[in-house]
């Protein structure tokens, strides 16, 4: 990739802690990191205090407020500062 084409698409700077489901969905397997996915979603079934003490007796913590933006998609996973 050239000079031109590395100015024509900024690469977004991403500041502050990432995602706490993103990190602990580094710790798990695949399959764990896809259904956490599933359960998040809203129309899933799931509260997201309940996931999040159900999550933290299998020894992931995930932090309510984590699980809430990442449900509303307000993370850091889908939105990046500049």
């Amino acid at each position: 990739m050239g000079l031109v084409d590395k100015l024509k698409a900024p690469t977004p700077v991403i500041r502050g802690t990432p995602c706490g489901v993103e990190v602990e969905k580094g710790k798990m397997t695949k399959a764990e990191g896809e259904a956490l996915e599933a359960a998040i979603k809203p129309d899933s079934g799931w509260y997201i205090s309940l996931l999040a003490k159900m999550l933290k007796t299998e020894g992931h913590y995930i932090a309510y407020q984590s699980l809430s933006k990442h449900r509303g998609e307000r993370c850091r996973c889908y939105v990046t500062q500049r």
